[in-house]
């Protein structure tokens, strides 16, 4: 189950505003041909999506250039549903008359609010003669888990001044796993990284600043497991993957969102909308 906190922060951010019966269904997954021909009219309200917009029951959606496609999966169907010009008269009309469960849409509403958390801006601190404090919005105060095997790491950060420095590092032994030196830009992927379990820190520094988090790597059955509701979704599996991994994020005081990252980054290379997670869990501000 969603955590208390995860569940509160919901509460908050969709009180009263969406009708009982205005709730997510699905996300846009992909937009073929011309993406402003597309609308999403929701009550009075007519919208541009983009790939990873939540569409909630109710919603129409229409398309007015020939070759032009947007396709959507819904949490109640096994296959994505693919509208164009022709069929959006027949398809358009996003009605799903099976019961949702609650938990699926917060998830759901979790994934929204996560894309309007990256717009927010870190404040960056600056003390005279240094550069601005150097930020990774992954690294947490506590240690985060992640799970063995290889894999590449997608590493952005803020702050700091160029030249950039990353490496993981035993905390024991402080002997390099992975190590990239003279970096311009304040971003990198570790390729190839396969630590195996035991305690590592992740550094990153530049311009005389430095953040580190520790990481736990463990077995991967030490993962926590797809929740029942995900689960039982009559939905595509990467649209249940990609709830899984926004669900994964909020666990346990944010334990796993650098494995969620991880995750994200995978699966959006095969599934657009996790790219709007990945960039999320990357670039939001605390």
């Amino acid at each position: 189950m969603l955590r208390l906190y995860l569940v509160a922060a919901l509460v908050l951010l969709f009180p009263l505003t969406l009708r009982a019966e205005s709730y997510p269904v699905g996300v846009v997954s992909g937009i073929s041909g011309s993406a402003q021909s597309v609308r999403i009219l929701r009550g009075q309200e007519s919208l541009s999506p983009e790939v990873g917009m939540l569409i909630f029951q109710g919603d129409r959606i229409t398309v007015t250039a020939p070759e032009t496609t947007v396709t959507v999966d819904l949490s109640v169907r096994a296959e994505q549903l693919a509208i164009n010009k022709d069929s959006a008269q027949q398809y358009g009309l996003i009605y799903v008359k099976a019961e949702q469960p609650t938990v699926i849409s917060n998830i759901m509403h979790w994934f929204a609010s996560m894309g309007v958390r990256k717009q927010s801006q870190q404040v960056m601190l600056v003390t005279r003669g240094q550069a601005p404090a150097l930020v990774v919005p992954v690294f947490r105060p506590h240690e985060q888990a992640v799970t063995a095997g290889p894999q590449d790491w997608p590493v952005i950060w803020h702050g700091g001044a160029a030249p950039y420095s990353v490496r993981l590092i035993h905390s024991q032994n402080a002997d390099a796993l992975i190590q990239k030196t003279n970096l311009a830009q304040p971003s990198v992927v570790l390729e190839g990284v396969n630590p195996t379990p035991g305690n590592y820190v992740l550094e990153v520094q530049g311009g005389g600043r430095k953040a580190v988090q520790s990481l736990v790597v463990v077995a991967k059955s030490a993962l926590p497991g797809m929740p029942k509701e995900i689960q039982d979704l009559k939905a595509t599996e990467k649209l249940k993957a990609l709830l899984y991994v926004t669900w994964l994020s909020g666990q346990d005081n944010g334990k796993w969102v650098f494995e969620a990252m991880l995750q994200a980054s995978q699966l959006s290379q095969a599934y657009p909308p996790a790219g709007s997670l990945l960039r999320s869990l990357q670039e939001a501000a605390e």
